[in-house]
């Protein structure tokens, strides 16, 4: 017999009407939503304690970091005057003599100069890299503002400061915007007072994070773009904000790191599923043929065929800033990135199909890192470490599980850790198919993800044991960075 378009797409489940409805207006748990005083007043102590740590970790950590400091370093002085970098460019002067003076906390530095300021200039060739600028691959946005505001320091601050010191403070923009729009977040899921305090110190908190925060380094920006595209894709779902709000901070992440795009693609992958939950598709025995899945996704005036202009309208930002970068890198090129040691170091003779296949768990979880700033080398710290690390799985599994059916926390859930495990095959297929190299790709590459995760543990802190847990975790990573800072390890 043959197939027949129904009649009528049917509008969203009440279920799913009421789940969107919600997160607003008032707790589903019947409980009443704290002062806004009170509320303002939370979130302002955890912007302090956020930046508290970071300028301790700034304090504390004077030499260079090994994980491409002294390239964005390089970056964040040259780009802000118009002077931008294309590959086979070598590091500049300035950064060489910085380096010089703080040192690099890596063995490489026995072969670093000393520290002569009125010397005659320093040749490049001896530092790592062969002293080319391996940071070319960025887009220039997180340089440009980091930068611009680094010098404002400069002039405002008391005292004598080289850039290394006042990138690192100028990255206090992305701290404070992490918090807030993780704040928001995590309100917008309906998250309690304590639970995304919780959830807020265990992200600031991590190793990982801090450092990627408190050093010149882009994955500063991870968790603010993160969050702030998912918190403007849920708030446009319900229409309280207009479409250009996700699709502006969709491009601010493209235009900051290709690896916030990881992000991204957790927020299309939750819009993907939302269509298909609120079209109704599903309670169609035949929804997998193409006509009743276009008749209920792409219905005129339905919410499916609204959810999915919006990922076709993300997905035209990310090709549209991705490709415009793209262009500007073969422009700016001096010299073929093959010519680049941390390029051709990494070049293979056969396609790398089985490390590629065997990266998945290179990003679970996103704050796993080898590396650590010796001083945060206490037993504290790494404990808590290592348990945050765990949570950070947990939380959004039991989450998940417990969430309701056809809610925003099921969805969110299901789309985080679908995404999660699949950061290191396709960032790794990505640098295979278009540079021609494989990486171990590094887990905070998965940064951008880290709010997804919070916001769909946010089901199981509803229950009093995971919340005290939760607490229980989040107090004592605080006490031990804390206490790391105050006495540090090394």
């Amino acid at each position: 017999m043959p197939e027949t378009e129904p009649a009528t797409v049917s509008e969203p489940t009440a279920a799913a009407v009421d789940d969107v409805a919600g997160g607003a207006g008032g707790r589903r748990d019947g409980h009443r939503r704290p002062p806004r005083a009170v509320r303002a007043a939370v979130l302002l102590v955890l912007v302090l304690v956020a930046c508290g740590i970071n300028l301790g970790h700034v304090w504390r950590y004077d030499e260079v970091s090994p994980i491409d400091e002294a390239q964005h370093l390089d970056s964040l002085i040259r780009i802000p005057r118009g002077d931008l970098i294309g590959s086979g460019e070598r590091m500049g002067q300035e950064t060489l003599r910085i380096e010089t003076c703080h040192r690099i906390d890596s063995p490489f530095d026995a072969a670093v100069p000393p520290c002569e300021p009125g010397a005659p200039p320093l040749d490049v060739t001896t530092f790592q890299e062969e002293g080319y600028n391996t940071a070319y691959i960025h887009p220039p946005t997180y340089y440009f503002v980091d930068g611009v505001l680094a010098r404002v320091v400069d002039a405002v601050l008391p005292g004598d400061h080289d850039l290394l010191t006042t990138g690192r403070l100028a990255g206090l923009i992305w701290v404070v915007g992490g918090v807030v729009f993780l704040w928001l977040l995590l309100d917008e899921l309906d998250a309690g007072l304590v639970a995304r305090s919780a959830l807020i110190l265990l992200a600031v908190t991590a190793p990982t994070v801090l450092h990627g925060s408190a050093t010149v380094n882009p994955d500063a920006t991870a968790l603010m773009t993160g969050a702030a595209v998912l918190w403007a894709a849920l708030r446009w779902e319900r229409e309280r904000v207009g479409a250009w709000l996700p699709l502006a901070l969709t491009a601010l992440a493209a235009a900051t790191k290709v690896t916030n795009l990881m992000g991204v693609a957790v927020v299309l992958l939750y819009l993907v599923l939302r269509a298909v939950s609120r079209s109704g598709l599903t309670d169609e025995p035949r929804w997998w043929t193409w006509r009743v899945a276009r008749a209920h996704l792409l219905a005129p005036g339905g919410t499916g065929r609204r959810l999915l202009a919006m990922v076709a309208g993300m997905l035209g930002v990310v090709v549209t800033v991705s490709f415009a970068w793209f262009i500007g890198q073969k422009l700016l090129e001096v010299a073929p990135p093959s010519t680049v040691p941390m390029v051709y170091r990494y070049q293979f003779d056969r396609f790398p199909f089985t490390d590629i296949a065997t990266s998945w768990h290179q990003t679970i979880s996103p704050f796993v890192e080898r590396y650590v700033a010796p001083f945060l080398r206490t037993r504290t710290v790494l404990t808590t470490a290592a348990v945050v690390d765990l949570l950070l799985v947990a939380g959004p599994v039991a989450g998940t599980i417990l969430a309701g059916r056809r809610t925003r926390e099921r969805t969110l859930g299901v789309a985080a850790l679908v995404v999660l495990p699949l950061v290191g095959p396709v960032l790794a297929l990505f640098n295979a198919v278009v540079q021609g190299l494989f990486v171990v790709v590094p887990s905070r590459y998965g940064l951008s993800i880290v709010p997804a995760l919070l916001g769909a543990s946010v089901p199981v802190l509803r229950r009093r044991v995971p919340l005290a847990v939760g607490c229980v975790v989040a107090a004592a990573a605080l006490l031990g960075v804390v206490s790391a800072i105050a006495w540090p390890a090394a």
